[in-house]
């Protein structure tokens, strides 16, 4: 279940174009002697929030853009995050429904242009960011992804479900988010401390908070 360790994998880094921090540590590792030491997992969003459907050619764009930005010459893991739909609607079971619609018809395109760009020796493996439990369970059967990558953390345990299945068909499950978001931190674990623009005020943190207050 640990990538890291299964694989005998030494510096991994999750490098996101979304949060606009290549600019920074790009320069950085490429000036470093260690470069070809390091393991990059990236982010490809393909397709976008209402984008209609996948591309083949923005796929591929993201990652050769990551190669020339990070200075290297292989992206270890793929994190595809299938979106396609408007960002406020992303976790409703409509959604979930027409995802899934959607993933059946461009799953063919997907595991071909990820094969191809696996032989040109530029991508390890490809894992499923999935969004919600309904699409994870999915493509953890299907043979493009060679795993998920998701939250786990005490408050947000909804994948714990897919363990056993994981490991039975010798995938892999790279956690994100383990402080969920600062919650399970000194600095954000007292909400009613936080200054008024704090983005843990947001109504969207309620039902992370409640399920702290439940297990602190």
């Amino acid at each position: 279940r640990d990538l890291v360790r299964s694989r005998g994998l030494g510096d991994v880094y999750k490098r996101q174009y979304e949060y606009k921090t290549r600019w920074l540590t790009g320069p950085v590792l490429k000036r470093n002697p260690r470069r070809h030491e390091l393991h990059h997992i990236i982010k490809v969003n393909v397709p976008e929030f209402e984008e209609p459907r996948f591309n083949v050619d923005s796929f591929r764009r993201q990652i050769e853009q990551a190669l020339e930005e990070l200075g290297t010459e292989r992206i270890e893991v793929v994190q595809h995050l299938q979106r396609g739909v408007p960002r406020s609607e992303m976790m409703t079971p409509a959604t979930d429904k027409y995802r899934l619609e959607q993933f059946d018809e461009i799953e063919g395109e997907i595991a071909e242009i990820a094969g191809k760009m696996k032989q040109e020796g530029k991508i390890g493996t490809v894992m499923s960011f999935p969004y919600t439990v309904a699409f994870a369970r999915r493509v953890v059967e299907s043979p493009v992804y060679s795993g998920l990558v998701a939250y786990f953390n005490p408050l947000e345990t909804e994948m714990v479900e897919f363990f056993d299945r994981l490991e039975e068909l010798g995938k892999d499950y790279i956690t994100i988010r383990p402080l969920c978001q600062g919650i399970l931190t000194d600095k954000r674990a007292d909400r009613k401390s936080l200054p008024a623009e704090d983005r843990m005020k947001s109504p969207n943190m309620d039902d992370l908070y409640r399920r702290f207050e439940t297990v602190r």
